[in-house]
């Protein structure tokens, strides 16, 4: 059986973004995570029956990582030595994308939930919630309020579902969320699911991205893409030699650690 914990802790696994309900179908988005809970187990279940199958389908992805080292082990010997890239270079980059370099506003969120459904015979859930603000005006961690009131799998984590960009929430979620100064707890927020009390505990507002923070990176791509140039200019040169250029486990350690002998 698939239990509120399992489906709490599959939900928890996802990125931030992709914790949210399709207000259009909540129970249908719930549903298709305990589906791949279900298959997650059936397979690991499988896999512990025919051990002989589960080899089978590992053996190629080893030789194929096999094949990768022996590349690679080739390449670090005959690779020609890559172009430095100079801050000219890289500044030419950050100058021509510039509209790349910005860091989008975020807000980092915390949230109870409390489900319609989730509360039989409370009626209107206006109660609790001004309980909830009644007790966090008067000094109680909204860490500890999530943890016992909230029906989302987030009060595990007192609340907290991260850093939120504003095209990650609904348009209407997102122009409350980012209207709310830092420690301010929100009006109840109602769907048809439920009411949301949010928290916005961290505030990072738009700006551009300085090129000496950008410059690692871009130095970084650069180099990667320069390298890639050289391997393909390589590898389109010597087919035949890539092609055969394979040992054996044993042999490998000592190619790696004294190249490929002439």
């Amino acid at each position: 059986d698939v239990t509120r914990d399992d489906l709490d802790l599959a939900v928890l696994a996802r990125a931030p973004k992709d914790r949210v309900p399709d207000s259009n179908d909540p129970e249908g988005w719930y549903r298709t995570i305990i589906e791949d809970i279900v298959l997650d187990r059936l397979l690991l279940a499988d896999a512990d029956s025919d051990s002989a199958r589960v080899e089978s389908r590992l053996a190629p992805l080893r030789l194929e990582e096999h094949h990768r080292l022996t590349a690679e082990a080739y390449y670090d010997r005959y690779l020609p030595e890559i172009e430095p890239v100079t801050e000219a270079d890289a500044r030419e980059e950050y100058d021509k994308h510039r509209d790349r370099w910005v860091q989008r506003g975020r807000r980092e969120v915390r949230n109870i939930f409390l489900r319609a459904d989730g509360r039989p015979g409370c009626g209107d859930l206006g109660p609790i919630a001004a309980e909830i603000r009644r007790r966090f005006d008067s000094g109680e961690s909204f860490s500890a309020l999530a943890r016992e009131y909230s029906d989302s799998e987030s009060r595990h984590q007192g609340g907290l579902i991260g850093w939120l960009e504003a095209d990650s929430l609904e348009p209407g979620m997102a122009e409350i969320v980012f209207s709310l100064e830092e420690g301010r707890l929100s009006e109840p927020v109602a769907n048809p699911q439920g009411v949301h009390l949010l928290l916005v505990t961290g505030i990072m507002e738009e700006r551009e991205i300085t090129f000496e923070e950008a410059r690692g990176s871009i130095e970084e791509r650069l180099a990667a893409q320069r390298k890639e140039i050289l391997v393909e200019r390589l590898t389109a040169g010597l087919p035949e030699v890539v092609d055969l250029f394979v040992v054996e486990d044993s042999e490998l350690a000592v190619l790696m650690q004294n190249g490929v002998s002439d």
